[in-house]
This record gives C-alpha cells, structure tokens and sequence, in this order.
C-alpha cells in the first residue's frame, strides 16, 4: 500500500520483507522507516544492524543501503522524501532558502552520515520513532493538514540527527569514496550481469585497481564481487521465474538468460538463497494477470 498526493514530494508505503529481497540499492530520496512485524537486517554505512519490531531507521540520500526479514517475513512502514519536502534550491542559480541550507545541505557533505539506526529500547530514538509514526499515519490517511505535520515531524527529525555525534571525518570520508566507486561499479556490473564479467574489467571502470575494487566491496557490502555477481543473477531468475511475462520460458532457458551455463550449479545455488527449488518458487510466486 502507498500513498502520496501529486504535489506532495513524500510517498508513504506500508510493505512486507522476505528473505529473498530486494538487491543493494540507493535512491535521491530520503528514508525513514518503522519495522511493524518480525525482525530485519540492515545493511548500511559499512555496517550490518539486526533490527526488531519496534525499531527504525534513516537513510541519507544517495547512500546504498540493503534490507532483508531476519525470519519469515516482516513488515515496515517507510516514507520516502525529498529535499523538496523541507526546503528548496534553484538549480541553476545555486541558491537556496534557510531551510534547505540548515537541514538539508550538511546531509550532502563528503563526511555526512550514511544513516541513522533507531532502537525502540533507546529513549533518545523512541521521540523519533514516534515522530516518524506520527508523520506516517498522517500522511497516509490524507488528514487534515497532513503536509504540515508530516514537514514538521520530518523537520524535527533531521535537526535532531544533524545534532547527533557523528563519526570522525576522515573516515566518514574514506568510507564515502569507496562506496562511490562501488556504486560505478555496480552500475556496470546490473547492466552486464549476463556477461562473463571478471574482477578486472569491473576495477576498470570505476578506475580503480583490482586489489581497491576488493577493498571497495569487502568494506561497502561485506562480499565479494563475485558472489554479488551471483546473487544478483540468482535475485532477477527469482523476478523472472515470478513474472507472468516468463510464463513460457521453461527454467534452463530463464538460468541461460541470467548468465547461468550450468543447470546443476543453479539448481543448487538457487535452493541454498531461497530455501526451495526453482519449480517450486515458480509455483508459489507465480500470479496470472
């Protein structure tokens, strides 16, 4: 379930998280979000949180982050905003107004904050934790005034992260350009992920060496560039096998399509991330239009 007005830069869901979720990724939006159900890890900053019922989180804009249920399932309610939310600054003059030059702008320093964990168990984060409550279920509802409480629920929350302690800056930094240059590489690797990719030709183009290009994904999302080359195909077979459009592919050709030669290795590295077969998740996540 999502809701937002055309005019309003917010959008408001309210989702559930498997195992198999969705692949690192990052947005030019900001996100703030509550878990409702279950238990969740986060991946971000470098770092992995386990999060529980109760607990949140802040993503700063443009910094890869990656969620996944702990369990079963789990459920979290997120807003996702825009600096437009708060204030505004004309693009091409590169002037701005007070609050998006106090509130926004120090979130796009090179040694900002990647993000925030808030523990329910934390008094300091609980007045956050019920502000993004508050700013959700107003904005969700469409109530009266909404945008004036979900603009000074968010306003709050900002100002109250800026305040907090941060890490030192140089690291912040380092930490910063690394996952910028794993983001390029990224970038490449999704829109080539069917060819035989090799950790050269993936230090290349992101200018880096083969040695910093290991550091960069060791440091950023805790794997290899390998591995995340194989997950990430076994995630768009998991799409694939799922979407009514593949209805007439049998499995070897949608293991092909993703940069698969070998049927076994599939099979069985399919069943160790999903638990099940390919036949079997097919059969369960398949929806006819």
């Amino acid at each position: 379930m999502a809701n937002t007005a055309p005019a309003f830069p917010a959008l408001f869901s309210d989702t559930g998280l498997s195992a198999a979720s969705e692949g690192w990724h990052w947005k030019p939006e900001f996100t703030l979000s509550i878990l409702t159900q279950g238990t969740m890890k986060l991946s971000l900053g470098g770092e992995e949180y386990d999060l529980r019922t109760g607990d949140g989180y802040f993503v700063n804009s443009g910094f890869l982050s990656h969620c996944a249920s702990s369990g079963d399932i789990c459920r979290q309610r997120t807003i996702l905003f825009s600096s437009d939310l708060i204030g505004r600054m004309d693009p091409e003059s590169g002037s701005c107004d007070i609050f998006f030059r106090k509130y926004v702008l120090p979130f796009s320093r090179k040694d900002a904050v990647p993000g925030v964990v808030l523990r329910k168990s934390e008094p300091e984060d609980n007045l956050l934790l019920n502000r993004i409550e508050q700013a959700w279920n107003s904005g969700n509802a469409n109530a009266p005034d909404y945008e004036l409480t979900v603009r000074d629920c968010i306003s709050r929350i900002l100002s109250e992260i800026l305040h907090r302690p941060a890490v030192s800056g140089e690291a912040a930094e380092k930490y910063r350009r690394q996952e910028d240059r794993t983001k390029r590489i990224l970038a490449y690797l999704e829109e080539n992920f069917i060819e035989d990719l090799s950790i050269g030709e993936l230090a290349v183009c992101a200018g880096i060496s083969v040695s910093e290009c290991l550091r960069c994904f060791r440091s950023v999302l805790h794997t290899t560039p390998i591995q995340y080359l194989k997950q990430y195909r076994l995630e768009k077979s998991a799409e694939m096998l799922a979407s009514p459009e593949h209805t007439s592919e049998n499995i070897a050709d949608i293991a092909r399509a993703v940069g698969f030669a070998d049927m076994s290795y599939f099979t069985r590295a399919f069943r160790t991330r999903y638990r099940t077969t390919p036949s079997e998740w097919r059969k369960t996540h398949l929806q006819t239009p």
